[in-house]
Formats: C-alpha cells, sequence, structure tokens
C-alpha cells in the first residue's frame, strides 16, 4: 500500500517539520515501512509525504503507539495537510523473460 498526501508548510515551521517526520520515518523503517518526503521545485514549503507499507502501524492506518500519535498531532499542527491522502494498493505484474 502506497499513501500520498500534499502538505504546506511554513518557513518558520520547516525545521520543526523535518525533524518530526524524521522521527516518524525511523520508526516506520524499524518495522520495515517506508516514508519518503519530496519538496516541489521552486515551492519552498510544499511538500509531498509518500509512505509505503504492508500492515498495522502504516501512516495511513493511524498511528502504531502513543509515540507515533504524539509525531502525527504534531506534524498537524505543523504543516496544512490537503485531504486525508490518498492510498494506493499495490497491482502485482507478471514478469515475462526477455526475448
Amino acid at each position: 500500500m502506497l499513501t500520498a498526501v500534499r502538505v504546506t508548510v511554513l518557513a518558520p515551521e520547516r525545521q520543526a517539520y523535518l525533524e518530526s517526520l524524521s522521527a516518524l520515518a525511523v520508526r516506520h523503517t524499524a518495522r520495515g515501512n517506508h516514508l519518503w518526503l519530496f519538496e516541489l521545485p521552486g515551492t519552498p514549503g510544499t511538500f509531498l509525504e509518500c509512505s509505503e507499507g504492508k500492515g498495522a502501524g502504516h501512516r495511513a492506518d493511524g498511528p502504531h503507539d502513543e509515540v507515533e500519535a504524539r509525531l502525527e498531532a504534531r506534524l498537524a499542527e505543523l504543516g496544512h495537510y490537503e485531504g486525508n491522502g490518498e492510498r494506493w494498493d499495490e497491482v502485482p505484474l507478471a514478469h515475462h523473460p526477455k526475448e
């Protein structure tokens, strides 16, 4: 499962946002999930958060524990999130050998 959400962060909140999201990414990585952050070129503070994982505790499914709940709440204070994020489920593809 992949989720993506656009977030806008004001310049004074940028460092705190990056630190909070980094802390959340470390926790996700420990469970085998991934969290990426992209910034729109020419528009500082406009980010796309992408998270990928297979099970409970994935960002789209809500926080895994109290620490993550606090990080999620802090991120919501620091940035303006557009929508709730879209969930994308993987579609397995058949692999064909090269001819």
